[in-house]
């Protein structure tokens, strides 16, 4: 603010009605918004991975009690890539139990097609909190 107030012929007066008018360095205000958004991208990077987290375990217990589902999910695989690596093995648990592509790709499955009802709850607060912070 002194650096714009060296021009100005009643410095007490410039200064005074900067305060009223609450002025604010714009390349300070710059700077103080991209720190904000970095914070905000943090926070919505860290919800996503306790969300997805969240959403793993869920999937991986409904397979405990249910192996079948993956059996169920691994016949709706659609890509030519992952139903080659999908068929590399005995059976879809085993392929599924190896992790990688066919993994996430029946885990993507589950969630939308077969256990949409029991991730609702932990879907809605995660998306609940991200709208709250993107506010």
């Amino acid at each position: 603010m002194s650096v714009d107030a060296a021009s100005v012929k009643n410095r007490a007066g410039y200064i005074v009605a900067a305060i009223r008018e609450n002025y604010e360095d714009p390349e300070l205000h710059k700077q103080r918004q991209l720190r904000a958004e970095k914070a905000k991208e943090k926070v919505l990077e860290d919800l996503t991975t306790e969300f997805t987290a969240k959403r793993n375990t869920l999937l991986r217990q409904a397979i405990h009690a249910e192996p079948a589902l993956v059996e169920k999910a691994a016949a709706r695989i659609q890509s030519h890539i992952i139903r080659q690596r999908l068929e590399a093995h005995d059976t879809a648990l085993v392929a599924y139990q190896k992790g990688g592509m066919v993994a996430a790709e029946i885990n993507a499955i589950l969630a939308e097609e077969f256990c949409q009802d029991l991730l609702a709850p932990v879907v809605a607060a995660y998306e609940d909190e991200r709208d709250r912070i993107l506010e």
